[in-house]
């Protein structure tokens, strides 16, 4: 019997495959998905053992919501919350059992989408992100690191669209009056939140 390709079915019938039991469409989503949910840990834990953990806790909550599963969104933005609530859990401890600093994360290996610019600009957003409030650094690197669209952030994060288009609006423009950022972000016209990271 010929062996199934699971890379041709899309998330949401792997997910029902994995419910029956075809351990090859779990792989297949894990293989697909693990170095998202891995970078967006380690922005959040700032450790690559922490981050480790997420993932593997992230996917043992898919399988466990694989049963009766449908999917509204994609996928990404259903495991956005799952990772959230993991890596902040794990933060929490860590910090409760006097787990060290954290360590510094680049962007390397991000899904950036503000360009192929010098290692310099980027290290500048990167301390330009450290600097904003949690809620205004999360829509940001959401909508331009991992390009999701402002509905799926929304999705992502549990807020009105209007909500995530006021915190990047806020968060944009603050970035823009930024030393050497300008150039990164054009001015967000129409909708707010809908500029483009250059």
């Amino acid at each position: 019997m010929a062996r199934k390709d699971y890379t041709t079915f899309d998330d949401e019938a792997l997910m029902r495959l994995t419910a029956r039991g075809e351990d090859g469409a779990f792989a297949e989503l894990y293989a697909r998905h693990k170095g998202w949910v891995y970078r967006v840990a380690l922005r959040m834990t700032r450790r690559h053992a922490d981050a480790l953990d997420v993932v593997q806790e992230v996917f043992a909550y898919v399988v466990k919501k694989a049963p009766g599963f449908r999917l509204t969104a994609k996928f990404t933005t259903f495991l956005y919350p799952v990772v959230r609530s993991s890596a902040a859990g794990i933060y929490r401890k860590r910090r409760e059992v006097g787990g060290g600093d954290e360590i510094a994360v680049g962007m390397a290996g991000d899904e950036v989408a503000v360009g192929d610019g010098d290692g310099g600009s980027r290290a500048a957003i990167e301390r330009a992100l450290a600097g904003l409030g949690e809620t205004h650094r999360e829509v940001v690197e959401l909508r331009f690191m991992h390009g999701m669209d402002l509905a799926s952030i929304a999705v992502a994060v549990g807020v009105p669209v209007g909500t995530v288009k006021s915190r990047l609006h806020h968060a944009i423009k603050g970035l823009r009056e930024m030393d050497g950022l300008r150039e990164w972000f054009e001015a967000d016209q129409g909708e707010p939140g809908d500029g483009v990271a250059r």
